[in-house]
């Protein structure tokens, strides 16, 4: 029997042909998304168009259907549900699963790839060696694991995605495996390598052209996605041409020169937490001037799975003032919109990038979106206690209304190592303590980024030693104990950070994760030392 609420969905519909017809853009982006042959025709024409049968099939392609009446027919089991979200590449969707349906990395390996559970993923193999090839909805674990969106949340997350991926390599896949984007369209081969990229799973395409995936291969079997013709046809132009094969030549060569060190995966990735290094900033840049000599330009909509525009995740993560000025400069709308209604000045503010922020007003953003608690936040992150407390001498309640969503700022703050943001965030009655969207809290975050000063911060405030968190169920422990191993090599750092836990109460039990693996298999040999030597 179906587990879908299909009435929900029905009035969902409804309500999005209403919001269409009204000309809403976050509805008619949304639908664009789903609907290539919609794409090109102006907003007004596509009001005027749009019928309740396009909205159905848009509906069911979100959830990984080709049609709605396959949506209706299909037996949709909750992990059915996760894994379309996946493969839609829709990031609040996956996360929202992850909270809220247990036993997803017990149940399906497919769903372990695509959470980055590597113990899970050993598990399963162990049980059944068949599971490494093994297709649910024409994917196989090693696509779930490349497309997961979950990678783009924090990095932890991103960290064990890339051990699934080298696992799975380890035991024999293919790095060059694709599947189709259309099952009637051989032709259409979408890689393994293109699937990480679209995702923003910068780690695992890094992984993938070390792998000798030819660059040429991912590049030239591009699929049809919902953007316009000649839009399509720059990229592939681009991606044909002398130039970029020449700078993907020197990608590989520099990685196969400088390869990151084995303990320390995320020494040269990106990290959308922290930044870009120096080497994949020049690559970025010289990138994109080739795409614009070939004629791809600054979109002004909401595009990819999270529609998002490049100004809004420039916005968010505040990596690039000088691609923001580009794309400016080159006709990129300042005041594009989500289908939240946030655009890139009200994110900009936010997320405390001040220098993105006032670059966008320079260049015409409107202002009248920003809330209280986006300059609360955004304060924060600045350490920026005058504008902070003069939001608070007019909305005095408005830490104890913070969402889930809004704490992940302060998982963003921990992962940063921002000791005087935090602290004024606690100074200001924010609970630094509570878990954010992701399911983790600040001390999680803290300690796998092996922060000594934060954990003893966080600590000190009383954040719970021994929470589990929502994906690895595990508590800060664990995380500092695989942090020490995969995040960074600092094993000073991480020494301190698994003293101070252990000082404040951690206890084994709540750090061995759900597949009875203790934190001293996991961790760096300098970490399970001290582990021996105070945990008994």
């Amino acid at each position: 029997m179906s587990n879908i609420n299909f009435e929900y969905f029905r009035k969902q519909a409804k309500r999005l042909l209403r919001d269409c017809r009204s000309g809403n853009p976050a509805a008619i982006g949304r639908l664009r998304s789903q609907l290539p042959q919609l794409n090109n025709v102006d907003p007004q024409a596509f009001s005027d168009q749009i019928k309740l049968a396009d909205v159905h099939h848009a509906l069911a392609r979100e959830q990984g259907f080709g049609s709605w009446a396959e949506f209706k027919q299909s037996d949709y089991s909750p992990v059915d549900q996760f894994l379309a979200a996946v493969r839609n590449g829709a990031l609040a969707r996956t996360t929202q699963h992850v909270e809220e349906i247990p036993g997803l990395v017990e149940s399906s390996i497919h769903a372990a790839c695509a959470i980055g559970d590597v113990d899970a993923l050993r598990y399963h193999l162990e049980q059944d060696p068949s599971l490494l090839t093994e297709e649910r909805a024409g994917w196989t674990p090693f696509l779930y694991a490349c497309a997961s969106p979950l990678c783009r949340l924090n990095s932890r997350y991103a960290a064990g995605i890339l051990q699934c991926v080298s696992l799975l390599l380890e035991r024999g896949v293919d790095p060059n495996a694709f599947n189709l984007e259309d099952s009637a369209n051989p032709g259409e081969k979408v890689p393994a390598s293109f699937r990480a990229a679209m995702s923003g799973n910068t780690a695992v395409y890094w992984l993938l052209m070390k792998r000798a995936v030819a660059a040429g291969q991912a590049l030239k079997t591009i699929p049809q996605t919902p953007s316009a013709q000649s839009m399509l046809d720059a990229f592939k132009s681009a991606f044909s041409s002398s130039e970029i094969r020449s700078l993907m030549s020197d990608v590989r060569d520099g990685l196969r020169l400088n390869p990151p060190p084995p303990a320390s995966p995320f020494a040269t990735y990106y990290d959308r937490r922290v930044g870009m290094s120096p080497a994949a900033r020049d690559v970025a840049q010289r990138s994109f001037g080739l795409f614009l000599q070939h004629g791809v330009k600054p979109t002004n909509e909401a595009t990819g799975p999270d529609l998002e525009a490049p100004l809004h995740r420039i916005a968010v993560t505040g990596m690039s003032i000088e691609m923001a000025r580009f794309l400016l400069e080159q006709g990129a709308d300042p005041n594009v919109v989500r289908p939240d209604g946030r655009r890139p000045f009200e994110l900009a503010v936010r997320n405390g990038n001040d220098e993105v922020a006032q670059l966008l007003l320079a260049h015409g953003a409107a202002t009248g979106g920003v809330t209280p608690g986006d300059t609360l936040l955004g304060s924060c992150i600045r350490a920026d206690a005058k504008t902070a407390r003069a939001v608070l001498a007019t909305h005095p309640d408005l830490p104890g209304k913070l969402s889930a969503e809004d704490f992940e700022t302060l998982v963003q703050i921990a992962g940063r190592n921002k000791v005087d943001s935090m602290r004024l965030a606690a100074e200001l009655g924010i609970d630094v303590k509570a878990a954010a969207k992701s399911g983790s809290t600040p001390l999680h975050i803290a300690a796998w980024h092996g922060h000594p000063e934060m954990v003893r911060l966080l600590l000190s405030l009383g954040a719970p030693v021994n929470l589990r968190d929502t994906a690895y169920r595990t508590s800060a422990l664990g995380w500092a104990a695989h942090g020490s191993k995969n995040c960074r090599d600092a094993d000073e750092d991480y020494c301190a950070v698994v003293a101070a836990l252990l000082d404040a109460g951690a206890h084994r039990e709540a750090a061995v994760n759900r597949w009875r693996i203790p934190p001293e298999l996991v961790c760096s040999e300098a970490v399970a030392q001290v582990l021996a030597r105070k945990g008994g």
